[in-house]
């Protein structure tokens, strides 16, 4: 006799809800807090194995970079941020996130938000796309070329003869003394890179006329607004979405897509300019006068040109012309984002050493053919003369160990596409874990830079078994393929304004009561500043 076995609904509906529960404890919690990859790495917060929520409030309120350095200095070299996000503080496991190869981790889609013209470029690539254009463009940032090119020298003359120290006599002769000195060094690199991309003639000249120089960056202020890129790179789907709603102003700025058409349509009018200008010179480099050569231009066009199959005298059409200005204004957007930042620093540093500032020109007068002004002319020395100055060298870098950028932790994601990753003792790790490191961190550790929060150029000097190589253990301009391409060229610009500034003036801390020092960052938005006094320099 069969028996049949009836259950009321309500009781079916529980062991369902049961069943339910069950799934979602294992998913949601059993499996983040004991099975996962990451179930060993110690957590910044509770919360942080199961949710993002923690870290994602952090960003919110700015407080990422603060939490963050806090754990790893309490907890180690690694912190789990979130179910699948760990932050990491060590030296010998940075090949495996950011080296070459399958050891260079994915770019998190945060870098979305610097995206210009709806075109990705070598800098928001965020996997291995990047390599191809990054090897194009490569060569004119080699050592040598920036070293020997005439134009280059030709801009760089124009930059410290025409344009900084002039700013900086008028400065000396003036009641105070003083100058805010970050818009200086922000609009110096702007100029240099805007006529590195277009030519001389086509560029910019911030540093003698501030008031395109405040349009344009208030313009990138608003592009980039410090307090809302939580949204944009965090929340990006969703910031998108109120946005086409309208609504984009109860989380950007009210300026912000105004100000980024802006800023696309100033670069594709200085591209235009270039274009002409190749067009009327016959595509010839020699026929253009010197500085007057769109140098990263025309090396992306020809690497465009022979990725698409065309003749590297293509005139480019409306989509084309999107490809190439994204490329371009990325290369003045990162001049602008961290070059003058990090720069001010070390002036900052420097200028609070007078003790330093004798031994550096010292070092500076002993060259040939210093950069001396003499009857408001002067010249540059030759760039491999300065580039082997130790102590020159030395307080560059010591500056760029303290503070070279923003903090931000450069996010990387374990890369799709050959199985599991590893880094250290983590092993098995799937796709698509976050992890990110802050050079802040990484230059303060005690074992490579002893009284690593001391400002100390003379540790870059000493051959010992740490700094024979003292490059190894600096990561200012990044780790591995993905470093900054454009490195060499920011060490001369920096070389040869510091060469010009300390040849031919003393210089001191005027005010830096809005300036946050060694205890801060300057912010995205870049309004802090700093006043610095020049003295010129007493002829014997």
């Amino acid at each position: 006799m069969e028996v049949i076995l009836y259950l009321p609904r309500n009781a079916i509906c529980f062991l369902l809800f049961l069943g339910l529960a069950a799934i979602l404890v294992w998913k949601f919690i059993i499996c983040p807090i004991y099975l996962s990859p990451l179930a060993s790495v110690p957590a910044a917060h509770p919360l942080a194995k199961v949710t993002t929520a923690w870290i994602q409030w952090q960003r919110f309120q700015g407080r990422e970079f603060e939490v963050i350095t806090a754990a790893l200095e309490k907890l180690g070299p690694y912190v789990r941020l979130g179910p699948q996000e760990l932050a990491m503080n060590s030296k010998p496991d940075m090949n495996a996130v950011y080296g070459v190869g399958k050891h260079n981790f994915d770019k998190h889609p945060s870098y979305d938000a610097f995206i210009t013209h709806g075109r990705r470029n070598v800098f928001t690539a965020l996997s291995h796309e990047h390599v191809v254009p990054r090897r194009r463009i490569a060569p004119i940032y080699a050592r040598k070329f920036v070293q020997t090119n005439k134009h280059v020298r030709a801009i760089l003359e124009t930059m410290i003869s025409n344009r900084l120290l002039p700013v900086l006599k008028a400065t000396s002769m003036s009641g105070t003394q003083a100058i805010d000195i970050l818009p200086l060094l922000q609009s110096y690199t702007i100029d240099f890179t805007a006529a590195f991309v277009f030519g001389l003639s086509r560029g910019t000249n911030f540093m003698l006329d501030e008031a395109e120089r405040d349009e344009w960056l208030e313009a990138y202020v608003q592009s980039y607004p410090s307090d809302s890129m939580f949204w944009l790179q965090e929340c990006a789907s969703f910031t998108k979405a109120v946005q086409c709603l309208g609504l984009g102003d109860w989380l950007l700025p009210k300026g912000h897509g105004a100000a980024r058409k802006f800023l696309d349509d100033w670069t594709l009018k200085k591209m235009r300019q270039a274009e002409d200008a190749l067009y009327y010179n016959g595509n010839l480099e020699e026929n253009f006068d010197r500085g007057n050569f769109p140098i990263l231009y025309d090396t992306v066009k020809s690497g465009f040109a022979r990725s698409a199959g065309l003749d590297d005298r293509f005139t480019p059409d409306a989509q084309q012309e999107l490809e190439l200005a994204s490329e371009c204004f990325d290369h003045i957007l990162a001049a602008r984002d961290t070059f003058g930042i990090s720069f001010t620093y070390i002036l900052y540093k420097i200028s609070q050493h007078p003790e330093a500032q004798v031994t550096l020109r010292k070092e500076l007068e002993s060259i040939h053919s210093p950069i001396v002004v003499v009857d408001a002319e002067c010249g540059l020395p030759n760039a491999r003369a300065l580039a082997d100055l130790p102590f020159l060298n030395a307080v560059i870098h010591e500056g760029l160990r303290l503070r070279n950028n923003m903090p931000d932790a450069e996010p990387r994601l374990t890369p799709r596409g050959h199985g599991s990753s590893r880094i250290g003792n983590l092993s098995g790790l799937p796709p698509g874990i976050r992890v990110g490191a802050y050079g802040w961190s990484l230059h303060r550790d005690e074992s490579v830079f002893p009284n690593a929060e001391i400002w100390d150029p003379s540790r870059w000097m000493e051959a010992d078994d740490k700094n024979k190589t003292p490059n190894k253990y600096l990561y200012a301009f990044g780790h591995g393929s993905r470093g900054c391409v454009g490195q060499q060229l920011a060490m001369e610009l920096m070389r040869h304004a510091v060469a010009a500034i300390y040849t031919n003036y003393k210089t001191s801390v005027n005010d830096e009561s809005e300036y946050p020092g060694d205890k801060g960052f300057v912010g995205g938005d870049c309004r802090e500043k700093l006043f610095l006094c020049f003295e010129p320099i007493d002829e014997p």
